[in-house]
């Protein structure tokens, strides 16, 4: 390939010279840099505005958006929650901080978040720089400008947007501390991983992969003492941000979590018999929808089948338990359905549960360009690994989190947003086997070109195996219930139709389509869908449900009493 002085040589699969990755950029390389974030900025503020004139989430959010947007107002205002943590603390303390800059504006922070888009080609190109030569960091600042899911997410209220950065700056915090070892250098990076933690937990088993490996991989640099000191620096800089709301959760919450209590439940919700490898709703008999409905069913359950009251933490322990259990209990499925996690992760399918990007490619044509998708990258991230597999120990801090996510994946299920932080990683070395490929044409090298055009295609047919489409239903659904608090019911009307004609069985699409109904001033259709949420209400024995249709046929002049013969759907999924 070619060397970073313009001379070329042969390809043999040997690392680059130490002085050929540890250069920075010449100023005309920092010129296209900079164009690479001006056009990532521009792609992602016109998402924006696209999305403030369309999309109706844009000043509503929903699921986990409307927990973090609550909590950032209520810590704007003072008020910074009585109980356990059940949701990561950074992103909502981050928003508190901006409204009190800005007041409650998700239009401010969204402009953050396409700022923050644009920053982590910089953060990419400089990670790339560390290891590779300055081709292989331009092009993955490039390939993450305009990758299509990192665009879609800055225009949501999601923690990932503050956590690919945070993963990105620990990689290179860590692989700066392990070339130049000192204990600020370590410290820092565990600080800077301790921030990402406050995000997702998953970031811990990073911390301490690296820890091991300070302690291993300096063995013949740096004498024992030494070593352990940097251990020590950064492990308590990886807890120096988790500790004060550790000891928040035992002081105000009354029970000794580090950080939030989701983990069982996830575990339950990735290892039971519902599970299918991705995120699949918990049949716990009682309404889960959101965080703040699931997180009271899961505790609700838990406590009705241990027949007392429980603190966060037992309730964890409670549903790890059962994970655990189902385990145990069924080998040949548990495996069987890692084998599926494995495969949906390095998927095409991008597995959504709170916000999906088929709905928004309706609300924004930035999201109908032909943008970069995880169909191209992982084939060519999966080429990289095994073209720089010499350089593992070099490589360290990027293949660490190449485990961590996978791993992570497999212990839990399948989401989108979970797998977009590893993403600009696996950008770096999809852009590493584009370079190489390059240079083996230059250099007529057909044999090796064939062997990695060859690996390239048949990762490519792993990666787009058919596993599943999306089911779309609550995703339309949930666009439904934003056109109606916002006024809209004729749009949402359409929605919950759309929604009903993937699942029929769903039941509050029928109670919600009822509703827009009578906001639309359609009697007539109200009636119909009151009467058939009355009948399915009573068949389960719902009494929410059936008192709520009960009185909106009273209200509309109509007998709430059942008329023989009124079906009541097809059963719930």
């Amino acid at each position: 390939m070619a060397s970073e002085t313009g001379a070329a040589r042969p390809w043999d699969g040997r690392p680059l010279a130490a002085d050929e990755t540890a250069r920075g950029f010449a100023p005309r390389e920092q010129l296209v840099l900079l164009a690479i974030f001006a056009a990532a900025l521009v792609l992602r503020l016109l998402h924006l505005i696209e999305l403030r004139a369309n999309d109706p989430f844009f000043q509503i959010p929903a699921v986990d958006g409307r927990v973090y947007h609550a909590q950032a107002r209520a810590i704007a205002g003072g008020d910074f929650g009585d109980g356990v943590l059940f949701l990561g603390p950074l992103y909502p303390w981050l928003m508190a901080s901006l409204y009190k800059l800005t007041g409650p504006s998700l239009f401010a922070l969204k402009n953050l978040q396409a700022a923050l888009g644009a920053v982590d080609c910089l953060l990419v190109a400089w990670l790339a720089r560390m290891h590779f030569s300055s081709a292989v960091a331009l092009l993955a600042a490039a390939f993450t400008a305009v990758y299509g899911m990192l665009v879609f997410y800055g225009g949501t209220v999601m923690v990932v947007n503050v956590l690919v950065p945070l993963v990105l700056l620990s990689a290179i915090c860590v692989t700066d501390a392990l070339r130049r070892p000192s204990a600020a250098r370590f410290g820092l990076a565990g600080v800077v991983v301790s921030a990402g933690v406050l995000a997702r937990q998953d970031l811990l088993l990073y911390g301490w992969l690296v820890a091991a490996w300070i302690f291993f991989s300096l063995r013949e640099r740096v004498p024992l003492p030494a070593r352990a000191g940097h251990v020590a620096a950064f492990v308590l800089g990886m807890f120096l941000l988790v500790l004060p709301f550790t000891a928040r959760n035992w002081l105000v919450g009354g029970d000794l979590l580090l950080l939030n209590s989701t983990a069982g439940m996830n575990l339950y919700m990735g290892n039971s018999e519902r599970s299918n490898g991705a995120w699949v709703p918990p049949a716990l008999g009682l309404r889960a929808d959101s965080p703040e409905t699931m997180r009271r069913a899961f505790r609700s359950v838990a406590e009705r089948e241990t027949g007392r009251a429980l603190r966060p933490s037992e309730v964890s322990d409670y549903w790890t338990g059962l994970a655990l259990q189902w385990i145990r209990e069924n080998p040949i499925a548990w495996l069987k359905l890692e084998a599926r996690k494995a495969l949906l992760f390095w998927n095409v399918r991008e597995v959504w549960n709170n916000r999906s990007i088929d709905i928004s490619r309706e609300f924004s044509w930035v999201l109908r360009l032909p943008l970069l998708g995880f169909g191209v990258v992982a084939p060519l991230a999966l080429v990289g690994l095994g073209l720089s597999a010499r350089r593992w120990r070099e490589l360290f801090p990027l293949h660490a989190l190449v485990v961590v996510y996978f791993a992570s994946a497999m212990a839990l299920f399948v989401l989108s947003r979970y797998r977009l932080p590893l993403v600009p990683v696996l950008l770096v070395f999809a852009a590493h086997t584009v370079v190489e490929a390059v240079a083996l044409a230059r250099q007529r090298d057909w044999k090796r070109i064939g062997l990695v055009a060859g690996w390239v295609v048949v990762l490519a047919l792993v990666v787009h195996r058919d596993m599943g489409r999306e089911n779309l239903f609550m995703a339309h659904f949930n666009v439904g219930n934003k056109y109606r608090d916002l006024g809209r019911y004729e749009e949402a009307i359409a929605s919950y139709q759309k929604s009903l004609a993937i699942n029929r069985g769903y039941i509050s699409t029928w109670n919600n389509l009822a509703l827009a109904y009578e906001g639309a001033g359609r009697e007539p259709e109200a009636i119909e869908a009151w009467r058939l949420v009355l009948a399915r209400s009573v068949e389960h024995g719902d009494a929410t449900r059936t008192e709520r249709a009960a009185r909106h046929l009273r209200d509309l002049g109509v007998d709430s009493a059942l008329e023989p013969g009124v079906e009541s759907g097809p059963p719930d999924p």
